[in-house]
């Protein structure tokens, strides 16, 4: 958790992606993390990746700042910290074909799939956890980060959608 929050302060534009065919857990975690670097006054950019915003989830807010573009519609050059969020496989960030990542672009990987192949140059996978989002909010109880209504928002959609509030891994 400390080298998560030294990385991200230590940078200043930083990445984030939805995975293909994004979900709630997806959506939740990466707007959630948006909110909070915004908060931090990070320079940040949350693209959509492959697919489009399934419309079940545009009415949550801010959903509008997410740019509609895939991976190689940008320059990896202009960061220098990409954070991966719900994702099992760095195949899971484009099926579009191979990134070439900069050397000077680290990779936060924040994850709660079994399969999660340890991608990052920081990986923080808790393969108990239901969903994405309940790691970020734990990361962000440990950081005493003040969890607004948008944010609350965010991380609920993504822990219900992924866990319905039923499976055996679904904590208090």
């Amino acid at each position: 958790m400390e080298k998560i929050f030294n990385l991200i302060n230590q940078s200043k534009n930083i990445l984030l992606i939805l995975h293909s065919s994004p979900d709630g857990d997806s959506l939740g975690a990466n707007l959630a993390m948006t909110q909070y670097l915004k908060n931090l006054n990070k320079n940040v950019t949350l693209i959509s990746g492959d697919s489009k915003i399934p419309i079940n989830y545009k009415k949550l807010p801010h959903v509008d700042q997410i740019i509609e573009k895939n991976i190689f519609q940008i320059n990896l050059s202009d960061f220098d910290l990409f954070l991966v969020l719900d994702c099992a496989s760095f195949d899971q960030v484009t099926k579009l074909g191979k990134i070439n990542i900069p050397n000077t672009l680290k990779i936060i990987n924040i994850d709660h799939h079994v399969s999660n192949k340890n991608f990052g140059n920081i990986n923080y996978v808790k393969k108990n956890a239901p969903a994405t989002c309940e790691i970020i909010y734990n990361l962000f109880s440990k950081w005493k980060v003040k969890i607004d209504n948008d944010i609350a928002a965010f991380l609920i959609v993504g822990i219900y959608d992924d866990s319905l509030f039923k499976y055996h891994n679904t904590t208090y």
